[in-house]
């Protein structure tokens, strides 16, 4: 969804919609859309600038770095970032300060909305996704989902002398 920049007035443009995900792919490459991303935003000029003020929310399948299982995780997040005409830096040396951290640059005279909320859910997903804070994982012998089943490897192994985690002394 393309926004015009020449159609923000003085007073701003406000939007709610949902942006159709269909195939499209998270970071975490493991993950999907499981919902559209719903979202409304606020666009402001400030000078050349556009402030983006809104909120994003949908649901993603992720895997759990533990075990290993696919789960749902309920996106739901506020954002305020600076949208900056690429064209303004093309060609000389800008350095950016902490306050512009915060800054997505757009190229020409139009804003890809579908990009900036599509990045505001990546943003919320989590480096190693957990699917819940208790999750025991899997068994590094056996490969048992120790959320469902009971391991048996330290139990047998541990009236063996052949157990190679055990240290004789």
């Amino acid at each position: 969804m393309l926004i015009e920049t020449a159609k923000i007035g003085p007073a701003g443009m406000s939007l709610a919609d949902i942006v159709e995900m269909g195939d499209a792919s998270l970071i975490d490459e493991d993950g999907s859309y499981l919902d559209d991303i719903h979202y409304s935003v606020h666009l402001a000029r400030d000078g050349e600038r556009i402030r983006a003020r809104g909120s994003v929310r949908t649901t993603v399948s992720l895997t759990c770095v533990r075990c290993l299982e696919e789960f749902e995780q309920k996106v739901n997040s506020s954002f305020d970032i600076i949208l900056f005409p690429v064209q303004l830096v093309d060609g000389g040396s800008i350095s950016l300060s902490e306050n512009d951290l915060e800054t997505i640059f757009f190229r020409g005279n139009h804003i890809d909305l579908a990009r900036i909320m599509s990045e505001q859910v990546n943003i919320c997903i989590p480096d190693n996704p957990v699917c819940r804070p208790d999750c025991r994982g899997i068994c590094p012998n056996c490969g048992a989902n120790l959320n469902f089943e009971s391991c048996q490897c330290e139990q047998s192994n541990a009236s063996s002398d052949h157990w190679p985690n055990k240290i004789k002394r």
